[in-house]
């Protein structure tokens, strides 16, 4: 992954709103990506998935769902995602893609959301959430079952074999949906890889190998639908 140092904290508008990560590319413009964390909170690997995005040319923000807390084991973790009010994800992601439309200079009205387990289940639900906007979906280890009659994305997902916690009937029913819903969707599965193998937080999990197919994968998919066709 490419990194860049351009990354900042901005406020989302009104206290209830938290703030996210914001990164922009050398260029200063680019097509936007909300990047949603996982249960573990905005630990530094989101930061850093910004950045490398920024790198790529693409203007990257990840708003901040636990206002600064993180969990580095896993029952933490549960409890931090077992206490978050549902209101909360669908109060801060819908106004993340706003501000990044609305606010950040260069932005495009079309952009993209992407997480890792419970932030990929908010990143297909924001194409519930904010159908106008959200074009692109990438998803690592993470489903969900919103109804997605109104979207208008297209999705990508990263799927392990054996995953104790996205069985494959959770990730076979998603893609049902997601192509009943008449939108296109593409599964790429890891094996041999943990649930975690994308972001190294567990590092028994984590898999660099895999997590860079994964990403580069993934910038191309947000290539393809994000950026215009060239003449």
């Amino acid at each position: 992954m490419k990194e860049t140092a351009l990354g900042e904290i901005v406020a989302l508008g009104a206290s209830e709103l938290g703030d996210a990560y914001l990164a922009r590319p050398a260029a200063g413009s680019g097509p936007g990506v909300i990047v949603c964390h996982s249960w573990w909170g905005r630990t530094p690997f989101f930061t850093e998935l910004c950045d490398a995005l920024a790198g790529e040319g693409f203007v990257a923000l990840s708003p901040d769902l636990y206002d600064g807390i993180l969990a580095s084991t896993i029952p933490d973790a549960q409890t931090l995602a077992g206490a978050l009010p549902s209101d909360v994800p669908l109060l801060r992601l819908p106004a993340a893609v706003e501000f990044l439309v609305n606010h950040v200079n260069g932005a495009t009205a079309h952009v993209a959301a992407l997480g890792c387990s419970m932030g990929g289940a908010h990143a297909i639900q924001l194409a519930s959430w904010a159908p106008e906007h959200v074009r692109a979906v990438v998803t690592f280890c993470g489903t969900s079952d919103i109804d997605l009659t109104g979207a208008r994305a297209a999705f990508q997902g990263h799927f392990v074999d054996d995953d104790e916690y996205e069985p494959d009937e959770l990730v076979d029913g998603m893609r049902a949906a997601i192509e009943a819903a008449g939108r296109e969707v593409e599964i790429h599965r890891y094996p041999g890889a943990r649930h975690w193998f994308f972001e190294p937080t567990l590092p028994e999990e984590h898999d660099p190998a895999a997590a860079a197919l994964a990403f580069q994968r993934t910038v191309d998919f947000l290539n393809r639908q994000l950026r215009p066709t060239e003449p």
